[in-house]
């Protein structure tokens, strides 16, 4: 799914989950990425990261990570092979 596409909380949360799953070692940086790629629709859509990272199923102290992806996003790139 494209970011131009509209995505809903439990299709963000979900794939938040999917993402610090898989995500062997550097879940924190993970979940900075994802806050990357994602802030433009979490913002939009007023979503809490506090809330998505509950949702997700994940430790609590990740709605900060969520939150510090989310405000790296206006100043960073994300290089192809990780969208």
């Amino acid at each position: 799914m494209g970011c131009s596409e509209v995505m809903t909380y439990y299709e963000l949360s979900s794939m938040l989950k999917e993402i610090y799953e898989n995500a062997h070692k550097n879940k924190a940086e993970m979940v900075h990425l994802f806050g990357i790629r994602f802030a433009e629709e979490i913002k939009e859509n007023n979503i809490s990261p506090k809330d998505i990272v509950k949702s997700a199923g994940l430790p609590n102290g990740y709605a900060s990570e969520l939150r510090k992806g989310i405000n790296l996003a206006k100043y960073v790139n994300i290089k192809e092979s990780y969208k």
